[in-house]
């Protein structure tokens, strides 16, 4: 497959003589530096590994499952520890401009919690506050695997984000492997809160000396304290702290309109099956994306499958958060188009979609209004419920979780835009990246070790000053 990514320079500044010169430089750097090297990749790896200020990797047994043998075994992992890398950033930042406030001041029930949590403890003014992320993201080229990868955040460094913890999900051992994991994050958070670094390890036994040098220098020392104020991700993280417009509206609600949406207006072209219907459907979406000037995040191709699995299923579109988001607008267009408003089923259809490009535009209304959010969410909300009402099988228009999720995250006084998780997920599309291999053991520590090996090559610590 042809890569996505762009080139290494900017077409148009540099001349066609020149362009390639732009490209064989690294290759030239790279070629000296491994001078001498059997092994290129391991070799590129190791050197720069040299010499980087990042902590070192914290390992813990973590019970996996292997789908060789069929069976669960104990696999040793690498982490990298909150703990360590926030005594990182202050040792080599100033901890006057990292423990700012002023990026905390655009979200004001951030500061409420924080500050709660701080006191009457500590002051809010010497913690950092941390944020956590947890999703699964796509790994190889059909999308049929994935890594679960759990990343640190900061919430006054917007920008600043460092992988914690990866795993395949092939390897996931249910109600274990990431239990086990979140057990050794847990204790390094405790360090934090805390302000100290912990004399044994995580499970109670004493440190190694061959792989834990760092770590018994430093226990007993002080450590910055720190606090953490916001956990994100997708369904099953919904049940503590933050609520995230992307994984309820636009791969939850939006989605699920979207879905009922395209298997309605397939219905209303011409063809002699399913197949040519919503063939003749993404004809209509391709045009108007031509129309309305979407040159990204456009669905590549449509089936009946991407938004209805079978006759028992809820229909609901499959596509990336960005996809969705870009679609609901067209399938706006098209309903006009293609609907008879004056009958009453095609004219509820398109005042739902009117009210759901209603809510998606109150994100963008500055100063953010959290009143008018509110007020077109609830309108959507029941204008929903009113077309499951007119179906009333169960299947066409479902109201799900999501919907009444919705509703509490229309309460915020904070905007949705600057919690949700499109960045995080952005992270975790990159940390995949890391995780590809033309070749090699595919073990679970192997992948694990390959993609914290790759962060600390290609970042160090970043100094954050003024």
């Amino acid at each position: 497959m042809c890569s996505k990514n762009s080139r290494g320079y900017n077409e148009e500044e540099v001349p066609e003589t020149k362009r390639m010169l732009k490209l064989q430089a690294p290759l030239v750097w790279t070629t000296w530096l491994l001078v001498g090297e059997k092994n290129a990749a391991r070799g590129l790896k190791r050197k720069m590994l040299n010499g980087s200020h990042s902590p070192d990797f914290y390992y813990a047994d973590i019970e996996l499952h292997d789908p060789k043998l069929e069976e669960n075994r104990e696999v040793s992992l690498p982490f990298l520890l909150p703990n360590e890398i926030a005594g990182k950033l202050f040792e080599f930042g100033d901890p006057t401009w990292i423990l700012s406030r002023q990026v905390l001041q655009e979200d004001a029930e951030l500061i409420e919690k924080f500050s709660s949590s701080c006191q009457p403890a500590r002051d809010p003014a010497t913690v950092l506050p941390l944020g956590l992320w947890n999703d699964g993201v796509p790994c190889n080229w059909d999308r049929s695997q994935s890594l679960e990868v759990i990343a640190l955040s900061f919430p006054s460094i917007p920008g600043l984000r460092v992988p914690l913890f990866c795993l395949k999900k092939m390897f996931e051992a249910k109600k274990c492997s990431m239990d086990a994991a979140l057990k050794v994050l847990v204790w390094s958070f405790e360090q934090l809160a805390v302000g100290r670094y912990r004399s044994r390890r995580h499970d109670g036994s004493p440190f190694d000396a061959r792989v834990d040098k760092a770590r018994i220098r430093l226990a007993g020392l002080e450590l910055p304290s720190a606090c953490l104020t916001q956990i994100r991700g997708d369904w099953k993280m919904f049940k503590v702290i933050r609520l995230d417009w992307l994984h309820i509206m636009d791969l939850g609600c939006a989605a699920d309109a979207a879905g009922n949406v395209l298997w309605l207006l397939q219905s209303k072209l011409p063809g002699p099956n399913i197949a040519k219907r919503v063939g003749e459907v993404f004809t209509e979406i391709l045009e108007e994306y031509k129309n309305q000037g979407v040159t990204s995040d456009r669905l590549a191709t449509l089936t009946e499958t991407m938004f209805r699995k079978d006759a028992a299923s809820a229909p609901k579109v499959k596509a990336k958060g960005a996809e969705t988001r870009k679609l609901v607008p067209i399938l706006g267009v098209l309903c006009r188009k293609l609907l008879d408003s004056t009958r009453e089923l095609d004219s509820a259809v398109v005042a739902c979609m009117s009210l759901l490009l209603q809510c998606c535009a109150a994100l963008d209304v500055e100063p953010y209004d959290p009143n008018l959010m509110e007020r077109e969410v609830r309108r959507f909300a029941l204008q929903y419920v009113s077309l499951r009402d007119y179906y009333s099988d169960n299947i066409t228009w479902r109201v799900k979780p999501k919907l009444h999720l919705l509703l509490h995250l229309s309460q915020s006084s904070t905007c949705p835009k600057d919690t949700w998780c499109y960045r995080d997920e952005d992270f975790g599309g990159a940390t995949a990246t890391m995780v590809r291999a033309k070749g090699g053991h595919n073990t679970p520590g192997n992948s694990s070790q390959v993609v914290l090996d790759k962060f600390k090559a290609r970042n160090d610590p970043p100094v954050l000053a003024a």
